[in-house]
C-alpha cells in the first residue's frame, strides 16, 4: 500500500500544492502542507483498506491540515498574483475581483470552502468531494449551491 500511496502523491502532487495554496496563498507555507500531509499519510498509511480511497483519503489530510496551518495564521494573507499562475480560473478575473472573491470564500465555513476549492478549482466530481470529506453527495451539492448563493450575495455588496 505504501508504494501506491507515494505513487498517488507524485500523480496528484500539482494539486494538492493547488489546494494548499488557495488556503494559505504563500508557496511556501503551501509546500509545507504538502509535505506534511505527505508525511502524515505515510505515517498513517495502513489505515487505508482499499487503495482505491488512497486519493480522497490524501486530499481530506490535506484539508484539515490546511485548515490547521490556516488557523494558526496570526493574519489572512492577499492572494498575489504569483500565486494565481495555479488557479487558471481566477486569472481573467480583475484584481479588485479577486480580492473581493477571496475574502467572501474566506468567510465561508470550513466545509463550504473545502467543497468550493475542490469544485471550482480542481474540477472534483461530488462524488469525489463527498469521499473526501465523508459527507453524502447530496449534502456536498446542496452545500456547493448555497455557497455559490453566499458568495454572489458577499460579491453583491450583500443585495
Amino acid at each position: 500500500m505504501r508504494e501506491e500511496l507515494i505513487a498517488t502523491l507524485q500523480e496528484n502532487k500539482v494539486a494538492l500544492y493547488r489546494v494548499a495554496l488557495s488556503y494559505v496563498h504563500t508557496e511556501a507555507e503551501a509546500l509545507d502542507i504538502v509535505q506534511t500531509t505527505a508525511e502524515k499519510a505515510l505515517r498513517q498509511v495502513n489505515q487505508v483498506q482499499e487503495s482505491r480511497y488512497l486519493k480522497t483519503w490524501l486530499f481530506r489530510i490535506l484539508i484539515n491540515t490546511a485548515i490547521d496551518a490556516q488557523r494558526k495564521q496570526a493574519r489572512r494573507n492577499e492572494i498575489g498574483d504569483e500565486s494565481l499562475e495555479f488557479m487558471p480560473a481566477l486569472t481573467t478575473i480583475a484584481p479588485e475581483m479577486r480580492l473581493a472573491l477571496n475574502e467572501a470564500v474566506a468567510d465561508l465555513s470550513d466545509k463550504e470552502q473545502a467543497i468550493i476549492r475542490l469544485h471550482f478549482f480542481e474540477n472534483q466530481t461530488f462524488a469525489d468531494i463527498a469521499l473526501t470529506l465523508e459527507l453524502s453527495e447530496n449534502t456536498v451539492k446542496t452545500t456547493y449551491y448555497r455557497s455559490l448563493k453566499k458568495l454572489e450575495v458577499a460579491l453583491n455588496g450583500g443585495m
